[in-house]
């Protein structure tokens, strides 16, 4: 049985304005860190992340590029995808089919139950090692594994892939997801996390406000839109991602989410 990692509002506190560098580690750093160190030592990824050339690309931007050949190599054969909405099919493998030692604790908030027709209802949701890691600390976060959703975002999926970010109080951790045809090789519910220590252009670039928490990011090579998290409130915030994230997949737009401080 997975280990359990409880937590509460009162616990999505983030990196603190306070701190220097921003590269402190809160209790989930800690336990996210030390179980998948372990797991490497122990054999459980395709391979050792010893060989990745990373180099910052000059101009105004200034790119992170990374080379991981052995991401490309060596990682589970994609899926065959065609379109965004692809159903789930149980035949295909899918995050219930790993390995126990690949799964590192499971998230669970203590308020996290909801009444449901008189049942209480419990959504378990486990952070999971990435066996192709792209970068230190890469896991998967698979929300409400049980429910065995395709590869679309729900409010519930976003509102985790939040407090996560809040969980952490280290500046370099990255949220992110990829829709089908955009780069997700399995189709069942899952998110993306790793830690990053280097500045990104899309932390501090120009955005032009288009109506309440929306935002079109301006300055970028490809098109699309920005909210940023205000007072914590997690809720709210999910909510307008959803309604975006709903209305590109109901149309058919390959889209990803990234989620950065």
């Amino acid at each position: 049985m997975a280990e359990s990692f409880p937590y509460s509002d009162e616990d999505l506190k983030g990196v603190s304005s306070t701190e220097i560098d921003g590269y402190q580690n809160s209790k989930f750093d800690l336990l996210l860190r030390q179980k998948w160190d372990q797991a490497m030592r122990d054999g459980h990824f395709r391979y050792q992340l010893d060989k990745v050339e990373t180099k910052i690309i000059p101009g105004k931007k200034k790119y992170v590029a990374q080379l991981n050949v052995k991401r490309a190599t060596e990682r589970r054969k994609p899926q065959e995808i065609t379109i965004v909405k692809q159903q789930f099919d149980a035949k295909q493998f899918n995050f219930t089919k790993i390995k126990s030692e690949e799964i590192l604790f499971e998230l669970e908030k203590v308020a996290s139950n909801s009444l449901c027709n008189g049942e209480n209802l419990k959504r378990r949701t486990l952070v999971i090692v990435n066996v192709s890691p792209l970068e230190y600390g890469h896991i998967l976060i698979v929300p409400d594994i049980d429910a065995f959703f395709p590869q679309i975002l729900t409010q519930f999926a976003i509102k985790t892939a939040l407090e996560c970010m809040l969980l952490s109080s280290h500046r370099g951790f990255k949220v992110g997801f990829n829709s089908l045809c955009a780069f997700a090789s399995v189709n069942h519910l899952h998110l993306h996390a790793y830690y990053l220590e280097h500045d990104l252009f899309v932390d501090t670039c120009p955005v032009t406000h288009l109506k309440g928490s929306l935002y079109e990011l301006t300055a970028m090579p490809c098109p699309g839109f920005a909210f940023q998290l205000q007072n914590r409130n997690t809720e709210d915030l999910s909510r307008d991602i959803h309604k975006v994230a709903d209305y590109l997949s109901e149309h058919e737009v390959a889209h990803n989410m990234f989620l950065t401080y």
